[in-house]
């Protein structure tokens, strides 16, 4: 009986034994998984600083370049702008001598699906050959799809068909 006895505590100190080493097994890698965790740490701290330093830079900069924003804006025509494109023709016309007068403005052009202006203008030649050049160098792209110059009595007349190709729908 002494040796069953014997027996069964060897067997039981080498269980006791063996659950301690599992034990300190399974805590052994539960120390590693959190010195891990901690060493990636000061890399993710470092991303999250250079992130929020680079929001700060773009932030920046999109306020230095809000007004040329502005401006590359405004070359771009949408249905409200185009009126004011308009009467900007007129007022210009009417500077230059001219009468300008807009006989329709066609927003189905098939193709490009932009507006196509039709006016006319009326005065000497040389301010009508001027309302020409100023056309051409408007900071909008046109097209002068349609361009007739006329004599009418007196006056020059220049017919214009004229495709706005910097309109954008909204």
């Amino acid at each position: 009986m002494s040796n069953k006895k014997f027996i069964i505590s060897i067997i039981l100190v080498v269980f006791l034994d063996l659950l301690a080493l599992f034990a300190v097994f399974y805590f052994y890698l539960r120390i590693e998984n959190q010195i891990i965790i901690l060493n990636k740490i000061p890399q993710d701290l470092f991303l999250a600083e250079n992130k929020e330093q680079n929001i700060k830079i773009l932030k920046r900069e999109i306020e230095e370049i809000k007004e040329q924003w502005k401006e590359v804006n405004s070359i771009f025509l949408d249905k409200e702008s185009t009126v004011s494109f308009i009467e900007n023709l007129e007022s210009t016309g009417k500077k230059l001598g001219l009468e300008v007068k807009f006989d329709s403005i066609d927003f189905a052009d098939k193709k490009t699906e932009k507006p196509i202006l039709n006016l006319h203008a009326e005065g000497s030649f040389s301010n009508v050959f001027q309302f020409i050049v100023l056309l051409g160098n408007l900071p909008n792209s046109i097209v002068l799809k349609e361009l007739r110059l006329s004599k009418i009595s007196e006056l020059w007349r220049g017919d214009f068909k004229i495709l706005l190709t910097t309109y954008i729908i909204k």
